[in-house]
Parts: C-alpha cells; sequence; structure tokens
C-alpha cells in the first residue's frame, strides 16, 4: 500500500508506534496536507531519520500545533529550519532549540531571528548566539535584547558587540551591559555609548569603567559622567580623566570632583581646571586645592578665584601661593585672603604685596603684617599703607620699619602716626624722620616727640621744627635740644621759645654758634684799623684839650 493513498483524516488517525513505523521514503512521499494532518504524538514519534526525510515544503506544511511536539532529541538541518515560517519557529520550546546548529542561526532571515522571541533567543548557547550575524543582530527586538542576560552578552563577539544599535543597547540590563569585559566594552561605539541610560551608568563597576578607552571616555555625554558613582570616578586612569572634557568637568557636582585622588586631578589641564565653574571652586576642600599643581593653579580665572574659600586658600602651600598671579591675588576675597595663614602670607611676592586692593589690606591684622619680609614691606604703595589700621601699623617690626622708603613714610596718614607708640617711634631712621611732612609731624604726640633720639631731632628739618606746636617743642628733653644746629634754632618762632622749659632754655644757651663767632671774628677783622685810627684821633683831641688846659691854667697864675 502506498502511503500516498491515505487520506489526511486516515493519516491524523495513526497511532504514535504507526508513525514511528513508517519508513523515511514514506515520510518522504507525503503529501503537506498528509504532513499536517499527523497528530501531535505521531508528530513526537519521529525519529531523527524520519525528520531527516522531510523535505523543506513539507516542513513548510506544520502546523503551529504540531512544531513543539517534535522530540527533544531531534536534530534539524539548516534548510529545514530556514524553510520555516517566523510563526513556526516562534513555537519551538528552548529545548529544541538548544540542536539549532550554528549554520542553520547564521541562515535565518531577520524576521525569523525576530520569531524566535525573548526567551528562546536568551536560550542559544555560546555557539549558537556567536552564529548570529550583524545583520540580524541590529534588527532584534528591544524586547529580546531587554531579555539577554550577562551570560548571553558575554557569548557575543566584538564584532556583534559593534552591531547592536544605540536603542539595543540602551535596552539592556544593566546586568547584561556590567557583564561585558574589557574587549567588549573597548569594541563599544561612540553612538552607542551615547545611547547609555543613567541607571546603566550608575551601575557600572570600577572594572566597567576602567575598560572604557579614553576615546570612549570623551564620547560620553555630560549627563552620562554626572551618573557616574564616587568609586567609579576615583577608579578612572589618570589618562581617562585627562580626557574628560571641559563639559564634562562642569557636570561635576563639588563633591563628586573631590572623589578624584590627587594624582587624577594633577593629570588633569589647564583647560580642564579652567572650566570648572565657580559653584565647583567654592565647593572644594583642603584636599582639593593641596593636589593642584601650580600651573593648574595658574590657570584658574579671576572668576573662579574669587570663590574659592578660606579653607581652601588655608590649605595652599607656599609654592602654590607663590604661583598666583597678580590678577588672581586681587581677586581673592577678603575672607580667603583671611584664611591665609603668617607663613603663606610671607610667600606672598613683592608683585603680588603690591597688587593687594585697598579692601584687601583693610582686612590684614597686625600679626599678618608681622610675617611679611622686608622685601614685602617695600613693595607696599602709599595707598596700600594708608589702609592699615593703627594697630597693624604698630605691629612693624624694627627692620620692616627701616624698610619702609621715604617716599612710602610721606604717604602714612597724621593718625596713623599719632597711634604709635614710643618704642615705634625709635625704629625710624634720621632720614625717614626727615621724610615726615609737617602735617604728619604734628600729628605726633608730645610724647612720640620727647621720644625721638637726638640723631632723629638733629635731621629735623627747618620747616619741620617750625611746624612743632609749642607742647611738642616743650616736650624735647634738654638733651634732644641740645641736638638742635644753629640753623634749627634760628627757625624757632618766638611762641616755641616762650614754651621752653628752664631746662630747655639752659640747653638751649649751651649750644655752640660756630657760625655766629666765625662772623665776629669777620668783623672785627674788617672794621679794626678804622677804629683804631679813630681811637688815636680821640686820644689826640684828649691830650690837646688837656695841654691847652693846663697852659690856660697857669696863666691865670
Amino acid at each position: 500500500m502506498s502511503i500516498s493513498s491515505l487520506s489526511p483524516a486516515q493519516i491524523g488517525a495513526l497511532s504514535p508506534a504507526a508513525i514511528q513505523a513508517l519508513a523515511p521514503t514514506m515520510i518522504s512521499q507525503m503529501s503537506t496536507a498528509q504532513v499536517a494532518a499527523i497528530s501531535a504524538e505521531g508528530i513526537g514519534a519521529l525519529s531523527n531519520t524520519q525528520v531527516a526525510a522531510l523535505s523543506t515544503t513539507q516542513m513548510r506544511a506544520l502546523t503551529v500545533s504540531q512544531v513543539p511536539n517534535f522530540s527533544s532529541d531531534v536534530t534539524f538541518s539548516a534548510a529545514q529550519l530556514v524553510a520555516l515560517s517566523g510563526a513556526q519557529l516562534g513555537v519551538f520550546t528552548t529545548t529544541q532549540i538548544e540542536n539549532f546548529s550554528a549554520t542553520a542561526i547564521s541562515a535565518f532571515a531577520t524576521t525569523q531571528i525576530q520569531a524566535l522571541g525573548a526567551t528562546n533567543l536568551s536560550a542559544l548557547d555560546a555557539s549558537q548566539a556567536a552564529a548570529l550575524t550583524a545583520t540580524q543582530i541590529a534588527n532584534l527586538s528591544t524586547t529580546q535584547v531587554a531579555a539577554l542576560t550577562a551570560t548571553d552578552m558575554g557569548e557575543f563577539t566584538t564584532t556583534q558587540i559593534r552591531a547592536f544599535t544605540q536603542t539595543q543597547i540602551s535596552r539592556l540590563t544593566t546586568e547584561a551591559f556590567s557583564a561585558l569585559d574589557a574587549a567588549q566594552a573597548g569594541a563599544l561605539t561612540v553612538t552607542q555609548l551615547r545611547g547609555l541610560t543613567t541607571t546603566q551608568v550608575s551601575n557600572l563597576t570600577t572594572d566597567d569603567v576602567g575598560e572604557f578607552t579614553t576615546t570612549q571616555i570623551n564620547a560620553l555625554t555630560t549627563t552620562h559622567v554626572r551618573a557616574l558613582s564616587e568609586a567609579n570616578l576615583a577608579a578612572m586612569a589618570e589618562t581617562q580623566v585627562a580626557a574628560l572634557t571641559a563639559a564634562h568637568m562642569q557636570a561635576l557636582s563639588s563633591t563628586a570632583f573631590s572623589a578624584f585622588t590627587d594624582t587624577q586631578v594633577q593629570a588633569m589641564s589647564t583647560t580642564q581646571v579652567a572650566a570648572l565653574t565657580a559653584a565647583q571652586i567654592a565647593g572644594l576642600d583642603a584636599t582639593d586645592m593641596a593636589e593642584f599643581t601650580n600651573g593648574q593653579l595658574a590657570a584658574l580665572s579671576t572668576t573662579q578665584v574669587r570663590a574659592l574659600t578660606a579653607t581652601a586658600m588655608g590649605s595652599l602651600s607656599e609654592a602654590q601661593i607663590s604661583a598666583l598671579t597678580t590678577a588672581q591675588v586681587q581677586a581673592l576675597s577678603t575672607t580667603a585672603l583671611s584664611g591665609l595663614a603668617d607663613t603663606q602670607l610671607g610667600a606672598l611676592t613683592a608683585q603680588q604685596i603690591g597688587a593687594l586692593t585697598t579692601a584687601q589690606m583693610r582686612v590684614l591684622s597686625a600679626d599678618n603684617i608681622a610675617a611679611f619680609g622686608e622685601t614685602q614691606v617695600a613693595a607696599l604703595s602709599g595707598s596700600q599703607l594708608q589702609q592699615l589700621s593703627n594697630t597693624t601699623l604698630s605691629a612693624l617690626a624694627e627692620s620692616q620699619v627701616a624698610a619702609l622708603s621715604t617716599t612710602q613714610i610721606t604717604s602714612l596718614r597724621a593718625n596713623q602716626l599719632s597711634a604709635l607708640e614710643t618704642s615705634d617711634m625709635a625704629e625710624f631712621s634720621a632720614a625717614q624722620i626727615a621724610a615726615m611732612t609737617t602735617t604728619q609731624l604734628r600729628g605726633l604726640s608730645t610724647t612720640n616727640v620727647a621720644a625721638l633720639a637726638e640723631a632723629q631731632v638733629s635731621a629735623l628739618t627747618t620747616a619741620q621744627v617750625q611746624a612743632l606746636s609749642t607742647a611738642q617743642f616743650a616736650a624735647l628733653e634738654a638733651t634732644q635740644i641740645g641736638a638742635l644746629a644753629a640753623t634749627q634754632i634760628a627757625a624757632l618762632t618766638t611762641q616755641q621759645i616762650k614754651g621752653l622749659t628752664a631746662d630747655g632754655l639752659a640747653a638751649l644757651g649751651r649750644i655752640p654758634d660756630r657760625s655766629a663767632g666765625r662772623n665776629a671774628d669777620r668783623r672785627a677783622h674788617r672794621h679794626q684799623p678804622r677804629r683804631a685810627g679813630r681811637n688815636a684821633d680821640w686820644r689826640d683831641d684828649d691830650h690837646a684839650g688837656g695841654r691847652a688846659g693846663a697852659r690856660a691854667d697857669r696863666r691865670a697864675r
């Protein structure tokens, strides 16, 4: 009996044993209607040999209810599988799919691959997954991609990884994406990386981030960088940190920036540092600031410097302080400047000192000024000195006062000088005293005037001497008055003379007037012959008169 003589109904009535007893040649002779009529049990009874006898036309005749009933031990040829419709492929069980050959899988059309479903696709083993072509992968549905496990992702080659679209990459679970090894992660294109979600980025491990190339780091969006954990930032290599763009730098929070190690910070370019926002700068702590190189600090804009806190400034080393430009020094807030220690202030160069604004000068304390070296003091302008409080000016040491130029001395306010202590006065040189204006000198207290040394008194100009009030002049000790030169004495006003004490007058009287003595000698020498002649004439007249008188007396007798 020929198998073809049986009707589809009769075929459908055959028992599994009867079906199993059919020779492969009889199977191959069945019509498509007969094949479609085989019962589910009969399909399950087919052996490998019988299945192999099915033509591609017969395979296409199988119903979706028959397909799942094939034994899991059955192996289909690539031609048979490729002949199936998407609907047929979609009903295969995961166990059946395990027997699909790599050749068959690589030959599937994109519609057939999509028909496998998420579960079945995920069921592919390593060799099967490796058989998927770039075109097939690029056409996987988002549902299929979202179902891929960490194991599935680990089975893909770098070429296959590169085939995923940006949208597909964004549909991968964090576990699946994190499963990429260094080679796979390094294969991701710029376009793919930009498709990552913040959730995916935030769940990256330090190993994951470490696998990114500098090109990939550079391709991350600002949203991605903002999503990186502090641990991931701290784990980045110096070359990766250097690959961050200016936009990336600005996207980091102050807390995130603080996660960078000192070697990472020092790996940043001046362009990256200059890109930091004022808010980020304001959030830097002492540790952050200490990590900057001198070159990086010099790259900060005045706006950035203005945002530095007292704590941040207080953490800078002397070398870092010296590296600041004069424009940066001027940009420091008074609060930040007040955060500098004396040793840091002492590290300021003469140029930096000269750049300090009047507002900055006003916040300097006595201890701050005392920390300045002679060169720094000499660099202060007159307007800067005028901003110092009386107490602060008084804090200058002898060596610092000695460093002041006569121009600086003349710029001091009268009330600054009047507030000086007697010990301060002793620090001024004779030249500095002589440089004081009459207004400044009049502003000195009588106590300070009395504290002047003889050399300082001797250095006073005649204008300065005349400018002294009667009270100031009267305060001078006898030894001080005794130090006055004749020209200074000659310049004294009558009121100053009247105000002298008895000791003062006595000291004034003891002052030798060498010039007056020389003038008297010159006058005596010039007039002596004339007087001598006149005196002789007078004597002759006296004698003549005497003789005439005597003769007259004798005649009378």
